[in-house]
């Protein structure tokens, strides 16, 4: 499944592997639906830290995207490594020390985090589940609308499966703290 902007930066992605050109092709990792998630939550974060009160399911929801992202993204990175190597012709470290970076570190910090929203949002409303579940949910479609899955080594129904079940159980956690 390819995505719209996939045909603009697929020569990018098929060659991201050429050393002398992979500076110009750094912005290829903000294609990434992990990256998509940290930078929602970082601006919500830093946007609570300088006075905005956001509802609770907008937090919430970028706290349960960005887990999630954490959480399945790690998963690929290291189940998938090989085919990250084949599609990507990069060495395995790389693929270990940006799944460090962008999944495990992430995951701590956003943890920490969650007493700071809970108490600097605004409280619960009534069918705060439902409205997480809309939101992520156009969240992630808009971004597979985007970029479809062209840029992950597994199969479609796997991807948008395995996130999908994960970012549910997420979002019923975050729903109820």
């Amino acid at each position: 499944m390819n995505g719209i902007l996939i045909p603009y930066i697929k020569k990018d992605i098929d060659t991201i592997s050429i050393p002398h050109e992979l500076y110009r092709k750094l912005y290829l990792f903000f294609c990434y639906l992990t990256m998509w998630s940290l930078i929602f939550t970082f601006s919500i974060i830093y946007l609570t830290k300088k006075g905005y009160k956001f509802p609770a399911f907008i937090w919430r929801s970028a706290f349960s995207l960005t887990i999630t992202s954490s959480i399945c993204g790690t998963y690929v990175a290291y189940s998938k490594t090989d085919k990250f190597i084949e599609k990507y012709k990069i060495p395995k470290l790389l693929i270990y020390f940006s799944d460090f970076i962008t999944h495990i570190v992430p995951f701590f910090v956003i943890l920490s985090y969650r007493k700071f929203m809970i108490n600097n949002s605004l409280p619960k409303t009534n069918n705060l589940f439902f409205k997480m579940l809309g939101f992520n949910t156009l969240f992630i479609s808009s971004y597979f609308i985007l970029f479809g899955d062209y840029l992950y080594p597994i199969n479609t129904f796997n991807l948008i499966g395995g996130y999908s079940f994960v970012n549910l159980l997420l979002t019923a956690y975050f729903s109820k703290v």
